[in-house]
């Protein structure tokens, strides 16, 4: 049924009982499962405003830091028995969360405890897949 199935993280570390629930629904269609963590460029300029470092070097330490952590999130499922790929991309608004989500080509999307922000952009979203939300 969901043959490509794309959790999507923001700039929070994740709850063990989501993650459990994401491999559950892993292990129920027996697929592996790629992990997005998508990088809201206002966290970006806020920080290039407040700290006056320049935007390419921001960028880089967020996607930096986003890396470390899916490679906890990475470690935890193997750990369950199961292999994740996963990315890092900055985007603007929800148009172009919606194109980024778009060229994954998924089947299903679950964001991972999205905050009210978050939220707001998600309800916005165009995809013609099905998605679920996990709350923490």
């Amino acid at each position: 049924m969901f043959k490509n199935i794309i959790s999507v993280v923001f700039e929070k570390k994740l709850s063990h009982k989501t993650l459990n629930m994401v491999i559950e629904f892993s292990k129920i269609f027996n697929r592996k499962n790629m992990f997005l963590s998508l990088i809201d460029s206002k966290i970006i300029n806020s920080i290039c405003e407040t700290t006056g470092r320049k935007k390419k070097n921001v960028s880089e330490e967020q996607i930096s830091k986003r890396f470390e952590e899916l490679y906890e999130i990475e470690e935890y499922f193997k750990s369950n028995g199961l292999m994740i790929n996963f990315d890092a991309k900055i985007f603007s608004g929800y148009e172009e969360m919606n194109s980024i989500l778009s060229s994954y080509e998924p089947d299903i999307v679950i964001f991972c405890e999205p905050d009210e922000n978050e939220l707001k952009d998600i309800i916005k979203l165009n995809l013609e897949v099905p998605i679920m939300i996990l709350k923490k």
